[in-house]
């Protein structure tokens, strides 16, 4: 399933109301450029509407809305699963991507995880101190800081 115009009240309604209930892997794709964010959730509808209003969304993929604007992007159910195996199906889903070149993809960890919140029937794989990916590594954000004291 493909869902255009999510910039147009009724068609961002008729996406979230066909897809309320339903879990499974999605991609939303910037026509402009070809890059891709690829997720998974328990209720696609949900998570649209949560990323077009930016609640808690990806970074990367919320800058490229803000500059191609939103007629620019097309919500896909790339598969429809159970809850329990969505991370793993996402992980395939990832992996596929992570293949294509850095430019072609809003993620930014190539490793599917659920937040500690997440709906019951995904499994969190441990993200804290040295298990998480980024461990180590200096934000793509981060801004130097220099403090000065008349000490």
């Amino acid at each position: 399933m493909k869902f255009y115009n999510l910039h147009l009240t009724e068609s961002l309604k008729e996406a979230k109301d066909t897809l309320q209930d339903q879990s499974g892997i999605y991609c939303i794709l910037c026509q402009e450029t070809g890059s891709m964010y690829i997720g998974s959730s328990s209720s696609m509808g949900e998570r649209l509407v949560s990323h077009v209003f930016n609640y808690s969304s990806n970074l990367h993929l919320q800058r490229a809305i803000a500059l191609y604007g939103l007629p620019a992007f097309i919500f896909i159910v790339i598969e429809s699963c159970a809850p329990a195996n969505l991370l793993s199906r996402e992980q395939y889903w990832l992996d596929w991507l992570f293949a294509l070149p850095p430019s072609l993809r809003f993620n930014f960890s190539s490793i599917a995880y659920a937040p500690p919140n997440w709906p019951i029937g995904r499994k969190r794989k441990t993200q804290c101190g040295i298990n998480n990916p980024r461990y180590g590594k200096v934000a793509l954000t981060a801004v130097g800081v220099s403090i000065l004291t008349l000490d």
